[in-house]
């Protein structure tokens, strides 16, 4: 189990290569490979060799590959594609997670060590790991978001906010699934500035696209607000700051979907339990129990009226203003 980060970051290192794009379902030479990836011949097998041993990618003859179910996610032009999630990991990611002793005895964010600004930021000033960071978040969040749609009833809610909403796929899946609808994209500048929504074939006067910061101005007005995995990202404090802001901009028949994951206290492994770790490591943020999410929403002058399964890793509490 101690040495399950060298296959992490053989998967990775895989996936930023593009190795995936170029093996087919008949045999692929290694010295093809390693043209066309920019690598060296011995050191691509090595790489391929540990990949094959865990069903990704096959060496069907000596210094040849094939593809594989779990090789075909990670290919650009696969359904849902696996990749653009792997390529947000940079290195100053991977760095963090070394450094994670340093949040574990100090409670500082373990990114904190190599980098004088918070994670955030950082990405504002380093453009292409920012669009790296989106493009990942927008792909592991497909499927949430599809689920999330059918999960909760949005017939009759005329207007949506999604607050910290990155590209758009949420809201995207929320106005596919309910006519009726009207959506608007909140999210830094930066992010928004490459929202889906434009592409997507929805007529545009069915949604609307703002850039701002949730720690300031949030658009007011609408009936239903949503956040989606942005909270976990914060420790209690900004986390409360943002509530406050979003209970501003409600009116007080409005409705709050806070879309998070949910510590549970027991022994089996969830996701949750690794994604609190990176928590740790990145941000300073956490995921949160039960509990600890009510105690939020009360502090911020709300109140839950149910909890609802999505079929995914998130849960959808619902809200009103106190």
């Amino acid at each position: 189990m101690s040495r399950a980060y060298v296959l992490a970051r053989a998967i990775h290192v895989a996936a930023e290569l593009g190795l995936a794009d170029h093996v087919a379902d008949t045999p692929t030479p290694l010295h093809e490979l390693a043209r066309l990836t920019g690598t060296l011949p011995a050191q691509l097998e090595r790489l391929l060799r540990l990949l094959a041993g865990h069903g990704i990618f096959s060496e069907r003859a000596p210094g040849e590959f094939i593809a594989t179910e779990l090789s075909k996610v990670m290919r650009d032009d696969a359904p849902e594609s696996l990749r653009p999630g792997l390529r947000m990991v940079n290195s100053a990611w991977w760095a963090a997670v070394g450094d994670l002793g340093h949040a574990v005895t100090t409670g500082q964010p373990a990114f904190a060590v190599r980098n004088p600004q918070p994670f955030f930021p950082y990405l504002a000033e380093h453009p292409a790991d920012q669009l790296r960071f989106d493009a990942g978040m927008a792909c592991n969040s497909l499927a949430s978001d599809r689920a999330i749609a059918r999960a909760y009833d949005f017939a009759g809610v005329a207007s949506v906010v999604d607050v910290g909403g990155g590209r758009g796929g949420l809201i995207r899946a929320i106005l596919t699934q309910h006519a009726g609808v009207h959506g608007t994209l909140f999210d830094q500048p930066q992010v928004v500035a490459h929202s889906v929504l434009p592409a997507s074939r929805m007529p545009a006067e069915r949604w609307s696209v703002v850039g701002g910061s949730f720690f300031e101005t949030i658009p007011a007005g609408a009936a239903l607000y949503v956040i989606k995995g942005v909270l976990h990202d914060f420790d209690d404090e900004a986390c409360l700051a943002i509530l406050k802001n979003i209970r501003r901009a409600m009116p007080p028949d409005a409705k709050l979907l806070v879309i998070e994951r949910t510590i549970t206290a027991d022994d089996r492994p969830h996701p949750a339990k690794t994604i609190d770790l990176m928590m740790m490591a990145l941000l300073g943020g956490r995921e949160r129990s039960e509990a600890e999410w009510l105690r939020l929403l009360r502090a911020a002058d709300f109140e839950r009226s149910r909890q609802i399964d999505t079929g995914s890793e998130l849960t959808i509490t619902e809200a009103s203003v106190a």
